[in-house]
């Protein structure tokens, strides 16, 4: 790491990149104070634009001693009024807007803020790809750590277990799950039933009951046909965390506490979110959990 004299000036410039807004990101800062240097890159699988500029910041402040003289530079308008302008209102507001909706992003703003008040701050902006060298080379570094992230999301993952997870809710109002669990030294079936109003609420019931019987420390694919669980977990979940589990009307998610549940489990299980193919284990647990919202069904 090269070390910066904290007496004079340190020119910061920094850049995010995202693939797809959200998506696969990378966010990239060079240092520079006379001839010393330091460049640093990294990403995210799933994030947006936006948070890859502001964490680009929080981790170039991160690496420097306190009470430097910092002249930052950025080609984000959003980034720049934000941190000289918006953020002492929103603080004011308790992090809302103007609108009194919740402050996009509020998890990074706060730490930036509290990166930025260990030094002097100077920010400026300036255009992007309009022939600003340093401007242009962090560009090159977030965008190549985008691409990597990219690049490591398309490898083929080895993975222990398949779950299987069904549910349904018959015309009476109640529902039935079940899952199975195929793989990393356990074969697990069950189900159950529910009164669950929606279909919704049904099938992360028949998910939590798994990720529970699924083994600590276990790297799975769960495969389930539902958009709103899929989407949920594989975008929306970090995102209603990071306001802190406000969606981004400021409403809370339905399904708030299990959705909570399922984020600490996943603490220490890898889990991937899938859509499934017509195999004969879903189809099983598809007719069981339809047996335990319908006794009528034959399995």
């Amino acid at each position: 790491m090269a070390n910066f004299n904290t007496s004079h000036p340190i020119n910061v410039y920094t850049d995010g990149s995202c693939i797809g807004n959200p998506g696969p990101g990378g966010w990239a800062y060079i240092l520079e104070q006379g001839e010393t240097s330091q460049r640093r890159s990294g990403q995210d699988p799933d994030t947006t634009n936006n948070r890859m500029e502001i964490t680009a910041v929080i981790e170039a402040l991160k690496s420097l001693p306190d009470r430097c003289t910092i002249l930052l530079y950025t080609d984000s308008q959003y980034l720049q009024k934000a941190m000289t302008s918006w953020i002492s209102e929103w603080k004011k507001r308790n992090w809302q807007t103007v609108n009194k909706s919740p402050v996009k992003n509020r998890d990074l703003f706060e730490l930036l803020d509290h990166q930025a008040r260990r030094h002097m701050m100077q920010y400026s902006w300036v255009k992007a790809h309009a022939g600003h060298a340093r401007n242009e080379e962090v560009d090159q570094l977030a965008r190549y750590a985008a691409m990597n992230e990219v690049r490591k999301m398309q490898q083929p993952a080895d993975y222990e277990a398949d779950i299987f997870v069904c549910g349904t809710v018959n015309e009476n109002g109640l529902g039935g799950w079940a899952f199975l669990i195929s793989g990393a030294n356990q074969r697990t079936m069950d189900s159950g039933s529910t009164n669950e109003e929606t279909e919704n609420g049904v099938l992360l019931t028949g998910v939590l009951s798994a990720l529970r019987r699924l083994e600590r420390n276990t790297s799975a694919k769960l495969f389930i046909e539902s958009d709103y669980v899929l989407n949920s977990a594989r975008s929306w979940m970090k995102r209603w965390k990071q306001n802190g589990w406000r969606k981004s009307d400021g409403s809370q998610p339905a399904h708030l506490d299990m959705w909570r549940s399922i984020d600490e489990l996943q603490l220490d299980r890898t889990i991937s979110w899938r859509r499934p193919n017509d195999e004969s284990d879903y189809r099983k647990i598809k007719t069981l959990a339809a047996s335990r919202a319908d006794p009528r069904v034959v399995v």
